[in-house]
This record gives C-alpha cells, sequence and structure tokens, in this order.
C-alpha cells in the first residue's frame, strides 16, 4: 500500500509519497497545495505504472 503525504513547511507545501513500513519513495516541494497534491498524485501513478513492488526497497 501506498500513500502520499502533504505538510506546510514555512511558506511552502512538502509532499512525499511513502511505502507501507513509511520508507519515502518520492518527495519533492511546491509554493501551492493544490500544485503539491498534483505532484503527489503524478508521483504516485509513475511509482504504481511501473509495477513497483513493496520488495523494490528491500536490500537483496
Amino acid at each position: 500500500m501506498l500513500e502520499f503525504i502533504i505538510f506546510k513547511r514555512r511558506r511552502n507545501f512538502c509532499w512525499q509519497v511513502r511505502d507501507q513500513s513509511g520508507k519515502m519513495i518520492a518527495g519533492g516541494r511546491e509554493k501551492t497545495r493544490p500544485a503539491a497534491r498534483y505532484h503527489a498524485y503524478r508521483a504516485l501513478f509513475l511509482v504504481l505504472s511501473t509495477g513497483w513492488k513493496a520488495t523494490d526497497l528491500q536490500p537483496h
């Protein structure tokens, strides 16, 4: 399961895409909340479209 988080930091909104264990997969910073939400959804879609699995982040 993947999730995205948006939080305000000073003047910017930071976004992160995390896996179920809390590891950050993607992240960024935008000036507005709608822009941060758009980029978080976009990153989430790109991660899912590549066939990402939870085992991809674990060392072999």
